[in-house]
């Protein structure tokens, strides 16, 4: 299987449903997973790597067509790098099992807080996406005990914004009922999450 081949596999092993996912296959995944890993393991070359390859394995002469067919090759070999690099960096999302957990979480809040998850993570100052979002942070800080920092970054935030979600979320489940309900039934079900991960 080429890497082209791999990296759908690994879409559909993201995107699909549990069940279609059994379909596939744990076995033709995993291939598709370690066929992955053995390409991206490569390192990737530098600018100055790339140029110094063309100048000493395509420059063919010095004309006008020579010179623009070493910058076309030099301009690919950098495109192929930057592509592999993405896909390194969706490799890492994939095969992270805290990610996944992570996601998992952020879909319970969604469905608590009646947003999309793409409300989640997008600037806005509407008090029920807001308030989800704090949840958000405020889970990752409590639950799976990640830094400030790492409670904010997926957000886009910085570390004191994560400081003040915690503590608003914390406000909020002492002086609002319907919050304090919905808070309950997240920090209920991502702790079941939380339990299934942790024995795996």
């Amino acid at each position: 299987m080429n890497l082209t081949g791999a990296i759908e596999i690994l879409k559909l092993h993201k995107h699909t449903t549990d069940k279609f996912k059994h379909s596939i296959g744990d076995k033709y995944v995993s291939d598709a997973i370690d066929t992955v890993v053995t390409e991206l393991e490569k390192p990737l070359p530098t600018d100055e790597q790339i140029e110094q390859y063309a100048l000493e394995n395509i420059l063919d002469g010095v004309g006008i067509q020579s010179m623009i067919n070493t910058k076309a090759w030099i301009a690919g070999a950098r495109w192929m790098r930057d592509l592999k690099n993405g896909y390194k960096k969706a490799l890492a999302e994939i095969t992270n099992p805290v990610n996944d957990v992570l996601k998992r979480a952020d879909d319970i809040i969604c469905h608590e807080f009646c947003v999309t998850y793409d409300d989640l993570h997008r600037r806005t100052r509407l008090r029920h996406i807001v308030e989800a979002r704090q949840m958000a942070m405020y889970v990752r800080r409590k639950i799976f005990n990640l830094s400030l920092h790492q409670s904010a970054n997926d957000f886009g935030l910085n570390h004191a914004t994560a400081l003040w979600s915690v503590r608003q979320v914390e406000v909020l489940i002492c002086n609002d009922k319907l919050f304090k309900a919905r808070a309950q039934r997240v920090l209920a079900a991502v702790g079941e999450i939380k339990k299934f991960y942790d024995k795996r």
